[in-house]
């Protein structure tokens, strides 16, 4: 999102060349364009428009997509909350919450298996991110990865938007 939000920012990095990924604000832009045109719903969870807004402001975040009536708001309620804290609590309980919160911080593994709840509560299929850790999680949840380099350049327009990732087990 922080490419969509500041197509400006730093591209993520291709693991198959080890570069930058080539021209990807504009993947990212054909993406949303793409989720507009087939009337399909992009939604944003909320923790992550807040670290949006913690970032790049509020009144910029919230113009930018107001651009685009695709995105839909995913709430961090109740079934979020009980969804996030099961996997959590499994975590706990078979020995990987301690080394995960080593490897990636408590707060950071609390923040990604939040979106990670929030986007199965609302049945999300794909979940679009370059983050290597909360990629595998998803993968292990169910859900589908897209990373930038895997969106096609807009001369490649025709293309399957919840394409999971090599990546997948």
């Amino acid at each position: 999102m922080t490419l969509f939000i500041d197509p400006s920012s730093n591209a993520p990095i291709d693991p198959n060349t080890g570069t930058t990924v080539t021209d990807a604000s504009q993947r990212v832009e054909l993406l949303f364009q793409t989720l507009e045109a087939n009337r399909e719903q992009a939604l944003l969870p909320a923790p992550v428009l807040a670290e949006l807004c913690i970032c790049f402001g509020s009144d910029f975040v919230t113009n930018r997509l107001a651009q685009y009536s695709c995105f839909h708001l995913g709430e961090f309620g109740l079934r979020a909350a009980v969804e996030a804290g099961i996997s959590l609590h499994v975590d706990r309980n078979t020995g990987a919450y301690k080394a995960l919160a080593q490897e990636m911080g408590r707060h950071r593994l609390k923040f990604d298996r939040q979106i990670i709840s929030i986007g199965k509560v609302h049945k999300a299929s794909t979940i679009y991110s370059d983050d290597e850790k909360l990629k595998k999680h998803a993968i292990m949840q169910g859900l589908n990865v897209v990373s930038t380099y895997e969106l096609p350049l807009p001369a490649q327009a025709s293309f399957n938007l919840t394409q999971p990732s090599p990546a997948t087990p």
